[in-house]
């Protein structure tokens, strides 16, 4: 995997600060863990919504990759992760903000 982006996510996953899938998302927000919120491109709409409905200020953000890059990336099948690092949350926002 050569993207820097999907190469973060992937070492969140490693280092244990990453909880993906909707549910996991949702109780990652509610314990305040969640430094950021990763939705995949092809995620619906009303999900989106939802997501940004429990934030609490917590960034929901869309990238430019499907369910299957994020999958790829982590292992594990999801659209929707949280990044429970408040430094791997900076840099993928780094990240995306240089691309």
């Amino acid at each position: 995997m050569n993207d820097p982006i999907l190469s973060a996510i992937g070492l969140a996953r490693r280092a244990g600060k990453l909880a993906p899938g909707f549910s996991a998302a949702c109780g990652s927000l509610r314990r305040k863990h969640s430094f950021l919120i990763v939705v995949a491109s092809d995620i619906s709409a009303k999900t989106e919504k939802e997501l940004r409905f429990f934030s609490g200020g917590t960034e929901v953000l869309r990238v430019p990759y499907t369910i299957f890059d994020i999958t790829c990336a982590i292992g594990t099948k999801a659209g929707v992760v949280s990044i429970d690092d408040e430094g791997l949350a900076k840099k993928i926002l780094n990240l995306l903000h240089e691309s």
